[in-house]
């Protein structure tokens, strides 16, 4: 009876130690196999969403655009100076960055983790039942003009305009938080100047 009653316990204690295991490996694995799939879910949802804001603007605004960057010659056919409507460039830029935080604040996705994910066995990876997460991405955007002068070769410089955002996420799942951060930067005009480098001017 004695005998019966130890190996009861040992059988409970044995039992309890695995599914205590278990329970640690399925709660260490799970965050990094949700933070993974989380993020990069996240990442393509953001980038898509606004490389759409981007172009919808610029096709909003497709006239102005045209015409917000000028090249002014010299009379011997240098570029001497070149203008840039800063203040129109300003406003498409800060309807981008408005709209980039309304597409992020109104963005959730689902996604699955397949069961053997969490196992951290690499056969079994992909395979079994999926659990269902829910993400919810809160994060900040910042945005603006940038103009700039690069070397192109000999006596040749590119003077750039483009629009840089800068985004970082802090994506929500049931047991985790996770951070990243999105630089993405859309070219508005380049110039190829060949000599001295002209004054710019913004207006």
């Amino acid at each position: 009876m004695a005998l019966r009653k130890k190996i009861l316990k040992l059988t409970v204690f044995f039992i309890f130690f695995v599914i205590l295991a278990f329970t640690i490996m399925f709660a260490l694995n799970f965050d990094a196999a949700a933070e993974q799939y989380a993020e990069y879910n996240v990442k393509n949802t953001i980038i898509e969403g606004i490389n759409r804001i981007y172009y919808n603007n610029t096709k909003k605004y497709y006239g102005e655009l045209k015409n917000a960057v000028t090249v002014n010659y010299a009379g011997d056919g240098k570029i001497n100076s070149i203008s840039v409507d800063s203040a129109f460039l300003n406003l498409m830029s800060s309807e981008i960055v408005t709209d980039s935080i309304m597409f992020i604040e109104s963005s959730s996705s689902s996604f699955g983790i397949p069961l053997g994910n969490i196992t951290s066995v690499r056969l079994l990876s992909g395979h079994g039942p999926k659990i269902g997460i829910k993400i919810i991405p809160l994060g900040s955007v910042s945005g603006g003009i940038q103009s700039s002068f690069n070397e192109a070769g000999i006596n040749q410089t590119i003077h750039r305009i483009t629009f840089e955002i800068n985004v970082i996420i802090e994506v929500l799942t049931p047991f985790h938080t996770c951070r990243t951060e999105i630089r993405l930067s859309y070219v508005i005009s380049e110039t190829v100047i060949v000599g001295a480098i002209p004054n710019v001017y913004f207006k």
